[in-house]
Order: structure tokens, then C-alpha cells, then sequence
């Protein structure tokens, strides 16, 4: 799996529309994410292939305060993104993300013999997540299986 992108460190620009409505908020936590920022010691193999023979392997330094490609959130929001478009991305020992509303595609509405099913976004989101049980990382094995997707309301620090 290549780099999704969806974490960004700095940038962008948080306006007054973005904090009354159009962005819901949920954090991700139950997993370790500690390496999902990297602390200057995080190093990656970046393969090189020409189709010669002779192969080439370079290994990369992901500078302190940057985040790192294929962590476990970044695998994880992955997989967010699928059905919404993420808006900030912060974190900590947990991950903070906001969806724009707009683009929400996590409630789960589904007719099964007559019976209504439904499914909050945190609950579609936390089982996608979930089921990617144990996840490979630069820094290490993530196991994600009990990892916990709630939304929450905002807050600004």
C-alpha cells in the first residue's frame, strides 16, 4: 500500500464555515499510533527498478515533526477517505479528523428482510478500521482490531 496522504503536520487554513457546520468531528483511538509522526529516527527502503539486473535500494530519513507514509493512521484514514473527504487531521496519542459533511458517506442504512439496520458514520468507520486487524508499519506491527472510531463535538484549544 503506498501513502495516502490524508496527514498533514501544518497547513491549511481552518475558516468560520469549516467550524459551524460543514465539518463533523471524530477521533481514533485503541491502537498505537505513536508512530504515526516521525521523531527523526524513522527511516523507509524506497526501492528503485529499472528492469536491469542490478537493483538499487535507498534508504530514506523521515525528518522529525513529518509525518510517515503507510502508519498506522495514515493506513487507517485510508480507508476513511473511501466514502468522505477529510478535512483536518491532528495528532496525539489519538487521531483527530473532521469530515466535511458534505461528502459523507458513512451512514449505513440497510433493508434486510424488512428489518431497518443502521449504522452511525463512527460505527461504519470503526468496523472498515477494525477489520484491518494487524497492520505493517516503518516502525512497526499496529494491530487495529479493537481500535475505536466516536464522534465527538469541537473544540477549539
Amino acid at each position: 500500500m503506498s501513502s495516502t496522504g490524508n496527514i498533514r503536520v501544518s497547513g491549511g487554513i481552518i475558516s468560520d464555515q469549516m467550524l459551524t457546520g460543514s465539518q463533523r468531528y471524530f477521533k481514533l483511538s485503541g491502537a498505537d499510533f505513536s508512530g504515526t509522526i516521525s521523531d527523526g529516527t524513522v527511516t523507509i527502503p524506497m526501492d528503485y527498478g529499472s528492469g536491469l539486473p542490478i537493483e538499487r535500494q535507498t534508504i530514506i530519513t523521515i525528518g522529525e515533526g513529518h509525518p510517515v507514509p503507510n502508519s498506522a493512521a495514515d493506513q487507517a484514514l485510508f480507508q476513511v477517505a473511501q466514502k468522505a473527504t477529510i478535512g483536518i487531521v491532528g495528532v496525539d496519542a489519538e487521531i483527530h479528523y473532521s469530515l466535511e459533511n458534505t461528502s459523507m458517506g458513512w451512514e449505513i442504512v440497510n433493508l434486510m428482510g424488512g428489518n431497518t439496520i443502521e449504522k452511525t458514520a463512527a460505527e461504519g468507520m470503526q468496523e472498515v478500521i477494525r477489520a484491518l486487524g494487524t497492520v505493517s508499519t516503518p516502525t512497526g506491527d499496529v494491530d487495529l482490531s479493537s481500535a475505536v472510531v466516536t464522534e465527538v463535538d469541537f473544540k477549539l484549544a
